[in-house]
């Protein structure tokens, strides 16, 4: 029973703290508050303008070309 009469008596003592600040308007003791959130970061790596298909159309002709060459 002790226990629980002392928890009793901190949690109005808690109730009465926050009455009181309320009752004042002091601010500057909760005054932390969110930042801007995630912010992007920006790229590093260059966009590709290649075309994939061009880019495979070019190695293709490329290893033609090189098995004509291997043939002779």
């Amino acid at each position: 029973m002790r226990g629980k009469a002392r928890l009793i008596a901190n949690m109005r003592a808690a109730l009465a703290l926050k009455e009181l600040s309320e009752t004042e308007g002091d601010t500057t003791y909760n005054s932390r508050h969110a930042s801007n959130g995630m912010r992007p970061i920006e790229r590093t790596k260059r966009e590709n303008l290649i075309r994939p298909m061009e880019k495979g159309r070019q190695r293709k002709a490329g290893a033609m070309a090189q098995a004509k060459r291997d043939a002779r």
